[in-house]
């Protein structure tokens, strides 16, 4: 059909969408993603230090190198 389209994405993205969407889950599957953060190791910023805070929530477990 002209103007539809087929993506397949993580559910977190499609959750976001700015516009209407419908989702179809999959099957859950041995499927991964690795979610890094670099950093200075001198950075004193709060809001740097809030933002970590917001992923490690958001992502589960941090490891720290």
């Amino acid at each position: 059909m002209p103007g539809w389209g087929v993506a397949v994405v993580p559910e977190m993205v499609a959750r976001t969408a700015v516009t209407p969407v419908g989702m179809r889950l999959l099957e859950p599957g041995d499927l991964r993603r690795t979610i890094s953060v670099v950093r200075r190791t001198d950075e004193t910023a709060p809001a740097a230090d809030a933002f970590r805070a917001l992923l490690r929530g958001a992502f589960g477990r941090a490891q720290q190198a």
